[in-house]
């Protein structure tokens, strides 16, 4: 569904199906706001992007090189062909005390405060790594852009928007069905999202016996 097809149903619901009183910037807003909210509940946009190491490099910004990057869920090494393993710090401390500095082939990875991520060892050489992510913010700009929700489930987004604009005129009575109904919409939702996703790789805390 684009999103000028989704405006249209809201409008519907708020029994302002031209648009007069429900202006067209409040509706793209509220869009936008709903559908920020509802990608980071859900994670349901998943996406796979290749990252070239830099030499030397120890920290990667996720938040830098990927918009509106989520969430790691797991990291391939297109060099050895296998999965690296994520590790707690505290481990790869105990593995080797100055493991920052150690270079050589990744066969692990650890993520700072959800933004950094670094290899150990890390590559002295190019290498690349496919990184399996989900993505927190999918900007729509154009009307005619398609929202990355499945049409079973766009009741989600409906429902979170239309109450969002009852709440902005104090029709709180009203609003709060579509709040009920936007919950038992993002329960399933949530449901489909976990059957269909690929599982994130459990980081590892378990403190390392060598």
């Amino acid at each position: 569904m684009t999103r000028l097809q989704l405006k249209q149903r809201i409008l519907d619901n708020l029994k302002d199906p031209s648009g007069i009183y429900f202006t067209d910037s409040k509706l793209t807003d509220s869009i936008q706001d709903g559908y920020d909210e509802i990608i980071q509940e859900t994670e349901c946009i998943e996406q796979m992007v290749t990252l070239t190491s830099d030499p030397g490099r120890i920290y990667y910004d996720l938040y830098d090189i990927i918009p509106g990057f989520w969430k790691m869920t797991r990291i391939f090494n297109n060099q050895t062909s296998r999965w690296l393993s994520i590790y707690d710090q505290q481990i790869l401390n105990r593995v080797y005390y100055s493991w920052e500095k150690s270079i050589g082939t990744p066969w692990y990875a650890y993520i700072v405060n959800f933004q950094y991520l670094g290899f150990f060892p890390h590559a002295n050489a190019d290498q690349t790594f496919d990184l399996y992510i989900k993505v927190g913010k999918d900007p729509l700009t154009e009307d005619s852009q398609l929202i990355q929700i499945p049409s079973t489930y766009i009741k989600t987004i409906e429902s979170w928007c239309t109450a969002d604009l009852l709440e902005s005129v104090q029709e709180f009575s009203k609003a709060k069905n579509f709040w009920m109904e936007y919950g038992l919409e993002l329960n399933r939702f949530k449901a489909h999202v976990r059957s269909r996703s690929l599982p994130a790789q459990r980081q590892i805390y378990e403190p390392y016996v060598p």
